[in-house]
């Protein structure tokens, strides 16, 4: 089979031991360069994720992967639009969670919670992406700033999640995490502006 990566072909036996030759190769490959892994294209199939499980299933009969790139200024800004939108979707359920932990929770509450947290997680994962792909760290630093804050937040709330505390969690989510979300969005929205890009969706 033949890897395709940056205008250059290299090929591997049809084997398992050869899917994570190919993943080092493709990390080796992009480590100094100004290019992000976006996903393969493997025998014009396009795959986003559990890549390295695909390979493996379907081993026998790979002919040909494509390493799909982006710049990191692509990144950069298409990262930045995605957290955008989430965090201006995750106000009314975070809301919901709120008032359904003052109010006593139930079981669908804290599955509503896992997802919350689940959430909050992406976003600090997209903050660090979104900072290693800056090129100018001043333009990131109240952004990283916030999610620093926030990753202190979060220390507590999961304190109070242990002691089984509802009114606690409310308390936290409601008069920490909403407002510090909110001025996260705000830093974003500046950045977004600075980079041109449009964030309004009206």
């Amino acid at each position: 089979m033949q890897l395709h990566l940056l205008n250059e072909q290299k090929s591997y036996a049809n084997e398992h031991s050869s899917v994570n030759q190919i993943v080092n190769e493709i990390n080796n490959r992009l480590e100094d360069t100004d290019y992000f892994f976006s996903h393969l294209v493997i025998d014009n199939i396009e795959v986003y994720e559990n890549a390295e499980i695909y390979m493996q299933d379907h081993i026998e009969s790979i002919k040909n992967i494509e390493v799909r790139v982006k710049t990191k200024q692509q990144f950069f800004d298409e990262t930045l639009l995605m957290e955008h939108e989430y965090i201006s979707n995750i106000f009314p359920p975070l809301n919901q969670i709120i008032e359904e932990f003052y109010a006593g929770p139930n079981e669908a509450t804290w599955s509503k919670f896992q997802m919350l947290v689940d959430g909050l997680q992406w976003i600090a994962q997209s903050n660090n992406t979104i900072d290693h792909a800056a090129d100018n760290k001043m333009e990131t630093a109240a952004l990283l700033s916030q999610q620093q804050l926030l990753n202190e937040i979060f220390v507590e709330l999961m304190g109070e999640v242990e002691s089984q505390d509802p009114l606690a969690i409310a308390d936290i989510l409601q008069g920490e995490v909403a407002v510090k979300l909110e001025e996260m969005q705000e830093d974003i929205s500046k950045l977004m502006d600075i980079r041109g890009i449009n964030h309004d969706f009206s």
